[in-house]
């Protein structure tokens, strides 16, 4: 059995032509017979592109202006590339990684990101080997740190949201296909079920520890629910109206959003504050979702909505002004939560069915994001420190919790 290894290569660009740094990773991969395919790219930037900057290799491809290469596979190496990308106005950086041949179903690391110009950081890492109960993949520097989160016995964990001392709410879904909520302290889960309910399925966490979320009563019919910390006193969610109701998010005030069915079958986004629920719905849109609320001076909610040709998108409103929030390039977008600062999670794909990937959104500028070795990952919370719960599923189409720590 061959050790799993992974060789990761940090390239890091400020504006400047990239040629000898890729000169030098190709002499490393030809000298260690280690070669990577189909195709590694990187995007040299604006500047570079209208100085028109050759590539540094007579074999190397362009494609929607990124410089690419290609070297056959050697018999040593079975390589795998993983990128990652960040922007902004001065640099762009691509991180690669090399796997090494006889790795079988190893997991994916993040390597760390070093803003160094022009540096080619060469970094070595052993697999992770799975746990039996809640593994870390351990990053250096400013790489983030994905955590599972499992409830035991359960066959799905879904972490919907977490609070600013890391208490992370949810639910799990047992073999018999019960639906439980749950909270997570200090690594000691509680169970949180609606009095009476066959499904509870919680969604939305304070700073004092008061949950929300929905729970499905003897007659299949779902009701929206908030719970105290304490867990000593439990009230029903419906506004006027509904037919069907799920309480998505509670913010430091005690404001509650979430969205409602109608007699006609239509989602609207509610919100209850001070025991009054107000309905609103998206510009020209049959359904709409509230989704987060943060506890800003002005709060800001976030949501679900559907546009005139039935497409999903993820929506921002504050004091009444309408924001568009569409990951670049989706066809579906959802933004789930929202933090003090203004940054937003949720997830985006290509068609309605999946899968997808989460992302996070910072001011203008959204970063992807997928759990190492996952085929789906929904980002679902995050909390003012900047944590992201959420949920993934692996190659067995098993569904975990996730907690992803900047």
């Amino acid at each position: 059995m061959h050790r799993k290894q992974w060789i990761g290569f940090v390239f890091d660009i400020e504006r400047r032509p990239a040629p000898g740094l890729l000169h030098a990773f190709y002499g490393w991969a030809e000298k260690h017979r280690c070669a990577f395919s189909p195709l590694v790219c990187l995007r040299l930037s604006a500047r570079d592109r209208t100085q028109g900057r050759k590539a540094s290799r007579p074999n190397r491809i362009p494609v929607n202006n990124d410089r690419c290469g290609h070297i056959p596979a050697s018999a040593l190496c079975l390589p795998v590339v993983e990128q990652s990308v960040s922007n902004n106005n001065k640099y762009q950086r691509r991180i690669f990684i090399i796997k090494y041949r006889g790795a079988t179903n190893p997991q994916e690391v993040d390597m760390p990101l070093k803003r160094f110009s022009l540096f080619l950081a060469v970094c070595f890492t052993l697999a992770v080997t799975l746990a039996l109960t809640v593994p870390q993949l351990h990053a250096q520097g400013d790489a983030p740190i994905f955590t599972t989160i499992d409830v035991p016995g359960a066959v799905e964990t879904d972490a919907n949201d977490v609070n600013i001392a890391g208490t992370v709410a949810g639910y799990s879904v047992d073999s018999a296909g019960i639906a439980t909520g749950f909270s997570l302290s200090n690594g000691t889960f509680t169970s949180i079920a609606f009095p009476g309910a066959t499904h509870t399925l919680v969604y939305g966490i304070n700073d004092g520890g008061v949950t929300v979320g929905w729970y499905v009563d003897s007659a299949g019919i779902s009701h929206g629910f908030k719970r105290s910390a304490s867990g000593s006193k439990t009230a029903t969610i419906d506004p006027p109206g509904s037919t069907r109701t799920n309480a998505w998010s509670i913010n430091n005030s005690g404001t509650i959003v979430g969205t409602y069915v109608d007699s006609a079958g239509f989602f609207h986004g509610f919100t209850l504050a001070g025991g009054t629920y107000t309905t609103f719905d998206a510009p020209g849109s049959n359904l709409t979702e509230f989704t987060g609320v943060n506890s800003a001076a002005t709060p800001i909610m976030v949501g679900i909505y559907a546009d005139s040709a039935g497409a999903q998108h993820g929506f921002a409103l504050k004091s009444g002004t309408f924001q568009d929030i569409s990951f670049p390039g989706s066809a579906i977008t959802a933004s789930d939560r929202i933090n003090d600062s203004g940054v937003i999670v949720g997830l985006f794909g290509t068609n309605i069915f999946g899968p997808y990937s989460g992302y996070q959104r910072k001011g203008k500028r959204f970063t992807a994001i997928n759990f190492p070795s996952a085929t789906e990952t929904r980002c679902r919370g995050i909390n003012n420190a900047g944590i992201i719960v959420g949920r993934y599923t692996d190659s067995a189409g098993v569904v975990h919790g996730m907690m992803v720590a900047p």
